[in-house]
């Protein structure tokens, strides 16, 4: 009889590219000396409140459409979600369990699509050093995003969430960093919708398409010796030996104890929020459409970085029209390296909006054909 296929979905935890903190000033510096950025409410001083950081929602906003998702809570409510660990300093997380921000969106890569299911705003947790915490993350600002079991392997599951670390990031929501912990993956793994196994502290893409795989091994073992499954478990990975190893039966929702949080209002968002993070979204992608483009014409991350840094971006636009590498390569020294040169030995500041394009065209077309030679901007 052949066994049913894998089946893996995931939950992805996306910290908030804010200054701040989700519900207190504190700035977000995650190479900040341990506990030096904490306020009061961070570390559940008697009589602290929360303060919601209007950045943090309009970048959770900004996530929800950018995953196209079907329905926004327009007026939602917060909930506490009570834990047993001490990386909560108050033990308890203020999540939207009852009201995600977003419902019903997808994840489009290699030709295929994954479902998200939905995307909520939540706490960070403290960070464990040795047997104390540091409370720098306490508190910063993330996103979940929980999608469908639509993935069958680990390979597939790399390929999604690399592909939305890069939309995070060229949507300016998360910087999407897994080895500062931006980013972090539970994946969810189960042999044909039966028990489920979830695989913690996944610290690194590779690592996350070993540790499905090692894991899916596992069960199809198991269940092929007649043996059973837990229905819900928690475990990690053992990279050096490549297999998951239990660490405790998983949760039921009853046991977070669930109640609705009261030290907060109704989080209601207007059409004029919505389209401000729209507008948001559109200027970043433009971003990424741009990126794409100037890596098809032969320029490398770091270069591309630099160029969208200043304000050369139209203007290599205009002298890249017809798609040549050796013009992009071209246009792009003339920016960069001699433009950006002479304008950094000037000591007056330089108005680069009166810059031409057709001159800078035909300046161009000067350098390419030999009729100029690019000592002369140094004469």
């Amino acid at each position: 009889m052949r066994m049913a296929k894998a089946v893996v979905g995931l939950e992805v935890h996306a910290q908030l590219a804010s200054k701040h903190k989700l519900f207190s000033h504190a700035l977000v510096d995650c190479d900040a000396a341990p506990n030096t950025h904490v306020a009061p409410f961070d570390a559940a001083h008697p009589g602290s409140m929360p303060v919601l950081n209007m950045q943090c929602v309009l970048l959770a906003l900004r996530a929800v459409l950018l995953f196209n998702c079907q329905n926004i809570e327009r007026n939602g409510w917060w909930d506490r979600k009570h834990y047993r660990y001490g990386d909560l300093p108050a033990g308890y997380q203020i999540t939207q369990h009852s009201t995600p921000l977003g419902r019903d969106g997808s994840l489009v890569f290699r030709n295929r699509q994954l479902g998200i299911s939905q995307i909520h705003m939540e706490q960070d947790t403290a960070k464990k050093i040795g047997t104390s915490f540091d409370l720098n993350r306490a508190g910063v600002g993330l996103i979940e995003i929980v999608t469908q079991p639509d993935l069958e392997n680990g390979e597939q599951a790399e390929q999604a969430v690399r592909e939305l670390q890069l939309l995070l990031r060229d949507a300016g929501i998360c910087e999407g960093q897994m080895a500062k912990g931006q980013l972090r993956v539970d994946a969810n793994v189960s042999i044909g919708y039966g028990a489920r196994a979830e695989i913690k502290n996944v610290s690194g893409l590779t690592t996350l398409r070993l540790a499905i795989d090692a894991e899916i091994n596992r069960q199809r073992t198991i269940l092929g010796n007649g043996g059973i499954l837990p229905k819900r478990e928690t475990r990690s990975y053992d990279e050096v030996n490549d297999v998951t190893l239990a660490m405790r039966i998983k949760e039921d929702l009853a046991d977070y104890g669930f109640i609705r949080e009261g030290d907060l209002p109704l989080l209601s968002l207007g059409e004029d929020l919505i389209e401000q993070a729209r507008k948001d979204l559109g200027n970043r992608l433009n971003r990424r459409e741009k990126r794409k483009r100037y890596s098809e014409l032969g320029l490398n991350e770091t270069e591309t970085d630099a160029l969208l840094e200043y304000p050369f971006a139209d203007h290599f636009e205009s002298m890249t029209r017809t798609g040549a590498r050796n013009r992009a390569r071209a246009a792009y020294n003339l920016l960069m390296n001699t433009l950006l040169g002479i304008i950094s030995r000037n000591d007056r500041p330089y108005d680069l909006n009166s810059l031409d394009s057709n001159e800078m065209n035909r300046l161009l077309d000067g350098l390419l054909d030999g009729h100029l030679d690019s000592k002369i901007f140094f004469l």
